[in-house]
């Protein structure tokens, strides 16, 4: 059995808006006021000072992309990651409820931002700029949660990791995946072996 035929590509891309804008006056005011060089310190705003509501989605965020790394297998720096298609539908199930869960928060943040602009001076005081601030459909392009399957290469790309990759999967015994109440081990060893035959094959 080949790789291509035991398991698939899955790549999870999540963004969220940072809320975060460089001061240029406010950090010329430090540098100068502290005697320091111009380039000595930055001043960065936190726009959504004083409300928790997009640090929320960015947490949640964070912890998908970590729920995602526990339950693939790396595959190349960046990117997509390997996923056995025996984990494939309970994968895809709790993904579409985490992508269904971050539309839910970002469309509360969508209502909540006209809002949030009227406290935005209380929060930031003199460092507060109306001018900071994008338009909601601006803001709202900022957020994002993309999941893309695709088949793993017959050959190619696998190979291109090296003899050397090869074997450092090898060295490791399991992986431990969790998938709600269940303990799935894939062997890494038997991986290799199937990947070594495939190389020999081609």
């Amino acid at each position: 059995m080949s790789i291509a035929s035991s398991a698939v590509l899955v790549e999870l891309n999540i963004s969220v808006w940072t809320a975060n804008k460089k001061d240029k006056d406010a950090s010329n005011k430090l540098t100068a006021e502290s005697g320091a060089a111009a380039d000595a310190a930055q001043v960065h705003k936190n726009l959504m000072a004083g409300t928790s509501l997009r640090k929320e989605i960015a947490d949640y965020a964070a912890g998908c992309r970590l729920w995602h790394n526990a339950r693939t297998l790396p595959w190349s720096d960046r990117g997509p990651r390997l996923l056995p298609t025996s984990l494939f539908m309970q994968y895809k199930d709790e993904a579409n409820a985490r992508r269904d869960q971050f539309t839910r928060m970002t469309d509360k943040f969508r209502i909540e931002y006209p809002k949030l602009l009227e406290t935005r001076e209380r929060s930031l005081g003199d460092l507060h700029n109306p001018a900071d601030y994008p338009s909601v459909d601006e803001v709202m392009s900022k957020f994002g949660f993309r999941l893309v399957f695709s088949p793993v290469p017959e050959s190619g790309d696998f190979l291109q990791l090296g003899v050397a990759r090869h074997v450092e999967l090898g060295q490791q015994t399991a992986q431990v995946l969790r998938v709600g109440n269940q303990r799935v081990v894939i062997t890494l060893l038997g991986l290799v072996v199937i990947v070594t035959l495939f190389i020999i094959r081609v």
